[in-house]
C-alpha cells in the first residue's frame, strides 16, 4: 500500500511541475511577442515621413540613444527623433540630410 502512495504522490508531483513547465513556456512566449510589438513599433519610427515636435517633446531632457537618423527643419541630422525634438526643432523627417 505504501509503495503505491509513493507513486501516486511521485506522479502527481511530476504532473503539477509539467504543467508549471507548459504554463511557464506559454507566458514567455507570449511576453517575447509583445516585446517584440513593442521593438517593432519602436524601430517602425524610422517608416515616419514627417513629425512634427510636440513643446513635451521639445522640452524632454532624456533620450534615448537608439540610432534611428532624422533631419529636422533646420536641415541637422540627429540620431532620433527625440534628440532633434529635444534642440528645438519645430518637425523633422526620417532619414538623414542631404
Amino acid at each position: 500500500m505504501e509503495g503505491s502512495k509513493e507513486r501516486l504522490t511521485f506522479v502527481i508531483i511530476f504532473v503539477a511541475i509539467f504543467i508549471l513547465t507548459v504554463a511557464l513556456l506559454i507566458w514567455t512566449h507570449n511576453s517575447t511577442d509583445l516585446l517584440s510589438e513593442k521593438v517593432k513599433n519602436i524601430h517602425n519610427t524610422n517608416q515616419i515621413a514627417e513629425h512634427n515636435c510636440t513643446k513635451a517633446e521639445q522640452e524632454s531632457k532624456f533620450c534615448s540613444l537608439e540610432y534611428f537618423p532624422v533631419c529636422d527643419n533646420f536641415k541637422e541630422t540627429h540620431s532620433n527623433g527625440c534628440r532633434a525634438c529635444a534642440s528645438g526643432a519645430i518637425n523633422w523627417t526620417s532619414g538623414e540630410c542631404n
